[in-house]
């Protein structure tokens, strides 16, 4: 159960198994899924969806286990590499952050611009978020966790961010 390739195909996500790429259940959803993580050690699925809803899918189960609605679309999610968080991004520039380990709840938010959220990624130091705007803003992920949540490092760039990745151990960050 570790290892799963999910791709989106509108509200439906058919999930494959590595071992043979056979489909081993598909998710269906009212509408299109921007985005979608697994969390570190494959037990959760975070999908964000066009209708501004955040869904959370256990694994084996295959049952949606949290859905939230964030007030405008969301367009992307990422867990923290220790699964502390899960950050959900939105059309309206607010970076939620959920707590899986609180029931789910809201823990906090980044709201340091009103630039749609694009893309995201966690590695253990940092969260990268790249936006609309071009901007690209990297938080120091322990104040993330203890919601202080102020940029170390503002980028820009001339076209919207579509994705951001961390290198190995994150030493770099590819924009």
């Amino acid at each position: 159960w570790a290892r799963r390739f999910v791709e989106e195909t509108g509200g439906k996500v058919p999930v494959r198994s590595k071992v043979n790429w056979e489909i081993i259940t598909e998710l269906v959803f009212p509408n299109l899924i921007r985005s979608l993580t697994l969390s570190n050690g494959s037990k959760y699925i975070a999908l964000a969806c066009d209708d501004s809803s955040v869904y959370v899918v256990e694994i084996p189960s295959w049952s949606v286990i949290i859905a939230k609605d964030l007030g405008a679309p969301v367009l992307s999610v990422v867990f923290s590499k220790n699964n502390e968080r899960l950050a959900v991004g939105s059309a309206d520039g607010i970076l939620c952050l959920i707590d899986p380990l609180e029931g789910w709840e809201a823990a906090g938010e980044i709201e340091s611009s009103a630039s749609p959220v694009l893309t995201m990624d966690w590695c253990s130091k940092n969260l990268a978020v790249g936006r609309q705007d071009g901007s690209v803003s990297i938080y120091d992920s322990d104040q993330v966790y203890s919601n202080f949540c102020v940029a170390l490092v503002e980028l820009s760039h001339k076209s919207p961010v579509r994705s951001v990745s961390f290198g190995a151990s994150g030493r770099s960050l590819a924009v």
